[in-house]
């Protein structure tokens, strides 16, 4: 408000109030930018108090005087408009009487200030360059630190509001409100984060409830910009408001001095901390004294010097840092000091009194050249002496009043030149604990040192601690805290007096135990300088060692690396199975693997510095096919070599260091006989199963056109058959008629074959004569054995049994084996010779195909049962007979085996099992087909769409006392069927319409009884369906095309099977 009047009114502002923040009045006059407050009193306005340092104050107006002209008006006039309260003009003359009658007249434009307002202002500002000092010092010295960058910037704002006022009293206002804050957080921040020991703080980190101590001053700075002004109308309760700041300060200072004095675990602390508090208190006492007597006290006015606040301040933070930082307070550094710097000051004295009595002895007075040259000779030897001087003094000193610290040195000496010699981490830890064990007879000491920035391990131990026991415990501690210097007690432990960092070049190199003394007597200052010392020289050679240890650890693990990688290359190079060489581009060979050495047979030694074509194709120039080396990527890209029953691939590519040629070259030959061997295989067996694909469609267009065949074919065989049983016959008639049925035999067999060839069934099988079916066979073949010169000689034993075997299979296999005899005999050129042996052997019987052939050697014995394997010459054979054939031997149980040498002829033998047919059995059926008009009487329905077939079946099956009836379709059964009762139904599967399957199941479903009783007949045995219904049913049955005599058997077979079972 003062301010806008000033301004307002263009007058200067020469002097402020002494204060720390803006005053405010309610009434009064200013002049001369000072306020002169009036009041009222019993309708007569008086002075009610004056600035002290105004201009006022100067010429005497005191309280009491009574205003008598203002700005040339009578007083009265002037203040008539004015009320009693809320008003403030600037006026620029005042006369006054007081109450001795003396008139005093004031005027602003020709009083100059007071001269102590310049003192006055020098003096509040003083408080504001002190901190700006100590906030830049505090940052030069650890200029990372979060406190004293907001110290320094604090500072700059001080210095800020100095040069203001320097400048310009108008804006001295902002200094007086930043000093209130100064003086409120700043002892604070200064007690916490610069006058307490590092370790201290380090302890204090590890408690942030220490931090809440800031809470009540952080409040006040927050809220001081509100406090003095609202909307630019004064508040009076600022000065109060103001000194709560000042007394939160200030109590702040004296809680935690107090907290720390109670909690501190360091005696050096605790003492220190004393020394403030003494601090504090001796300066508060002055305050206190005018607080409680008012007698000295200014007119009853409370003394409120916003200064002395703000040195009540300082005054104990000074003092604290100088007793801690310097000592000051320590009698014993305090009197070493003294004691050193008095005999240096004696010292150079007497060598610089010794020089000017040299001079002076002359005789001569010095000129003033003579003068310079001696005061620089002087500094020179003031200079060059003061460094030893001091350390020889310093060193007799403590030798003979400071025995414990000169003997400590010496400890630290001797140390520091033991570590220097060893080079053992182990050993080194075994000098840094005895070193304070000897020295301060402690009860134990120990180390732990870092394998990295986080980790520890125990080094060495002494005392209480070289129980094992312990390190667990310490372990413990290390892990959970490590602060940056020695701090007592750290742990809470009663066997720990000190854990202490081992730290340099900023990292933490170890951690060391300290117990207290064996004597249990307190550290003394010769104890701290030794430990701190101590740990200064073992964490910078125990960091030297560690970095050591680590490098030969290193190279040692780099060189067991390189060795296990060399070892792994070498293994690798030599488990390779391929033909690896190294070699120059002169093709030397530099190294081989292996397997190189193995295929040259030689060492791989010995074929260092051979031609590669001398140990490779055994030649002393370079073969013409072997590629040749350039400087190509990769050269000699894939060639394939032969070499005897061999085939290699080749690769030959440069070896390159950094880019760049290194003039050898690695040379692979890798064998890939069995690659290409495997791949002439594959490309034959695709061969072969282009082959097979083709004789399967061969197959299945037999398979369509042997089904067309075999029911015309039946009729051919059946009527040639009943033709040739007539007795009435011409001889003539007879022998074309017989003709006629051998063809139509070797029709149905051929068809057979074609049927077995095209798709492996399961045989059916009958009672065979063996003897009779090899005996058949030979005739198919006769006319080619006879025109080849082959003897064909038999060796049957006698009452061979007969066996149950498919005739036609059976027949296939031993026409496959007379087929490879003719073929292997008449490749010799000679007239040969197959004889077939048939003999009893146990329960099997033994056939053997033996010829004369050129024998089959050790290599093909092997192969001869395999698939497509053959040595006839392209296109005389399939390489499919004697697997088939081996293949329908086993599925009959039994074996086919060949035994053979080169130029012996070759022998393939057949073991089948016997199955055991009862005589009475035998002749049974033998009786009930020859005799079979001699069974009872019996109606038989014959069922095919066939006519020829069903014309056949009634010639064959009709006799005196049987009836057959047949039906084209499955519908005419049925018919027949409700009308009349069968015996025997003989009926094929392949029906027009409903097909035989269908008609079975509706034949059982109306007629159960005739389960047993049906006998199928079929051209057709190769569909899944007809093969799945006969295996699940198991009826007899007969394929197409069949002779009458079996269709009789048949039949009479079955009537047999169903009276057994009535």
């Amino acid at each position: 408000m003062v301010d806008d009047l000033l301004r307002s009114e263009g007058l200067p502002r020469h002097i402020l109030p002494l204060s720390f923040g803006p005053v405010y009045y309610q009434t009064g006059l200013v002049l001369g930018g000072q306020v002169i407050s009036l009041k009222n009193d019993k309708e007569q306005w008086v002075v009610e108090s004056v600035d002290p340092f105004g201009i006022g104050s100067e010429l005497g107006i005191a309280p009491g005087d009574i205003p008598l002209v203002i700005d040339g008006l009578p007083a009265d006039q002037y203040l008539s408009s004015f009320k009693e309260s809320d008003w403030i003009r600037v006026v620029r003359q005042i006369t006054v009487v007081n109450p001795n009658g003396t008139i005093l007249d004031a005027d602003s434009s020709l009083t100059q200030p007071a001269s102590s307002a310049t003192i006055d202002l020098i003096m509040w500002l003083l408080p504001c360059l002190a901190f700006w000092v100590v906030g830049i010092y505090v940052y030069l010295r650890n200029p990372k630190n979060e406190a004293s960058v907001l110290l320094l910037a604090c500072s700059l704002v001080f210095g800020l509001a100095l040069s203001s006022n320097l400048a310009s009293d108008r804006l001295a206002p902002l200094a007086l409100h930043i000093t209130v804050i100064a003086s409120t957080i700043g002892p604070w921040l200064l007690l916490h984060f610069f006058l307490i020991l590092p370790e201290e703080r380090a302890w204090l980190r590890h408690r942030p409830h220490q931090y809440l101590v800031y809470v009540l001053p952080a409040l006040i700075v927050i809220a001081y910009p509100f406090i003095g002004q609202s909307n630019g109308q004064p508040l009076p309760d600022f000065r109060t408001f103001r000194l709560i700041g000042y007394g939160v300060g200030f109590l702040g200072v004296i809680g935690v001095v107090v907290f720390n004095l109670l909690r501190a675990a360091d005696s050096r602390t605790r003492h220190q901390m004393v020394i403030i508090l003494l601090g504090c208190m001796a300066a508060l006492l002055p305050f206190l004294i005018f607080s409680v007597f008012p007698g000295v006290q200014d007119d009853g006015v409370f003394l409120q010097s916003n200064i002395t606040v703000a040195f009540l301040s300082f005054i104990p933070l000074s003092l604290g840092y100088a007793v801690i930082a310097r000592q000051l307070m320590n009698i014993d550094v305090v009197v070493r000091r003294g004691v050193v710097y008095g005999l240096i000051t004696l010292l150079m004295a007497a060598v610089l009194a010794g020089v000017f009595a040299l001079v002076l002895s002359s005789g001569v007075a010095p000129g003033f050249a003579q003068q310079f040259i001696l005061a620089l000779f002087l500094s020179a030897i003031a200079v060059l002496l003061l460094g030893p001087a001091r350390s020889a003094t310093e060193a007799l000193v403590d030798k003979f009043f400071y025995k414990d610290r000169h003997d400590y040195q010496q400890i630290i000496q001797s140390l520091s030149a033991s570590l220097s010699a060893t080079a053992s981490v182990e050993v080194a830890s075994s000098l840094i604990i005895d070193a304070p064990m000897t020295a301060m007879n402690l009860s134990g000491a120990c180390l732990f040192v870092a394998t990295d920035e986080t980790s520890f391990v125990f080094a060495a131990a002494r005392g209480i601690y070289a129980d094992r026991s312990f390190e667990l415990e310490l372990m413990d501690f290390v892990k959970r805290r490590t602060p940056s210097t020695e701090y007592p007690n750290v742990v809470g432990s009663k066997d720990v007096a000190y854990m202490i960092p081992l730290t340099a070049a900023g990292k933490t190199v170890g951690v060391l135990f300290l117990s207290g003394k064996a004597s249990r007597q307190e550290f003394s200052n010769s104890d701290h300088f030794l430990i701190r010392s101590l740990t200064s020289v073992a964490a910078v050679s125990l960091r030297g060692l560690l970095i050591a240890e680590r490098d030969i650890f290193e190279r040692r693990k780099n060189d067991q690396a390189i060795l296990i990688a060399k070892q792994e290359w070498e293994s690798t190079f030599d488990s390779i199975p391929d033909l690896i060489c190294i070699m120059d581009k002169d093709h030397n060979i530099i190294r081989v693997n292996r397997s190189m050495a193995d295929k040259t047979g030689m060492l791989p030694a010995e074929a260092v510095g051979k031609k590669c074509y001398q140990i490779m194709h055994d030649t002393c120039v370079l073969p013409g096919f072997c590629p040749g080396l350039g400087d190509r990527n990769r050269c000699g890209l894939g060639d394939e070599i032969v070499q005897g029953d061999n085939t290699y691939q080749v690769n030959i590519t440069p070896i390159k260091i950094g880019g760049k040629s290194s003039g050898r070259y690695v040379h692979i030959a890798r064998d890939i006989t069995a690659v290409k061997k495997a791949e002439a295989e594959q490309q034959r067996l695709k061969e072969k199963a282009e082959l097979s694909s083709r004789l399967a469609a061969v197959g299945e267009m037999a398979a369509g056109i042997a089904h067309e065949i075999n029911n015309p074919l039946t009729g051919v065989l059946g009527f040639s058959e009943l033709l040739l049983a007539r007795s009435d016959l011409a001889p003539e008639v007879a022998d074309d008629l017989k003709v006629i049925a051998d063809g139509s035999r070797r029709v149905a067999e051929i068809v057979k074959r074609m049927l077995t060839f095209a798709h492996q069934t399961k045989p059916l099988k009958s009672r065979v004569d063996i003897t009779e079916l090899i005996d058949n066979t030979l005739e198919l073949r006769a006319y080619v054995l006879k025109t080849s010169g082959i003897e064909v000689v038999k060796k049957y034993s006698e009452n061979l049994p007969w066996i149950i075997v498919d005739p036609g299979q059976m027949q296939q296999v031993i026409l496959n084996l007379i087929v490879n005899a003719e073929y292997a005999i008449k490749h010799t050129g000679n007239p040969g010779k197959l004889t077939i042996t048939a003999a009893l052997e146990a329960r099997y019987l033994r056939l053997i195909f033996a010829d004369s052939g050129p024998g089959i050697d050790n290599v093909t014995i092997t192969k001869i049962f395999q698939p497509f394997f053959t040595t006839k010459n392209p296109g005389e054979g399939t390489g499919l007979g004697l697997a088939l054939s081996r293949s329908i031997v086993e599925e009959h149980g039994g074996t086919l085996e060949v035994a053979s040498s080169p130029r012996c002829g070759a022998a393939f033998t057949i073991l089948l099992p016997i199955v055991q047919i009862s005589v009475s059995a035998a002749e049974n059926r033998d009786s009930s087909v020859n005799n079979l008009e001699h069974q009872s009487a019996a109606v038989i329905l014959v069922i095919d769409d066939e006519e020829c077939i069903r014309n056949l079946a009634v010639e064959s099956l009709s006799g005196e006392d049987r009836h057959v009836d047949t039906a084209a379709s499955a519908a005419q059964a049925l018919i027949l069927l409700s009308k009349k009762d069968y015996d025997i139904i003989v009926m094929d599967l392949r029906l027009p319409g409903t097909s035989g399957m269908a008609l079975y199941a509706e034949i059982i479903d109306r007629r159960p009884e005739m389960a047993g009783r049906i006998v199928i007949i079929t051209g057709d045995t190769l569909g899944e369906d007809v093969k799945m219904f006969l295996e699940t049913h198991r009826l007899p049955s007969l394929v197409k095309p069949f002779e009458p005599a079996a269709l009789a058997t048949a039949v009479a077979q079955t009537l047999c099977d169903v009276k057994r079972r009535i």
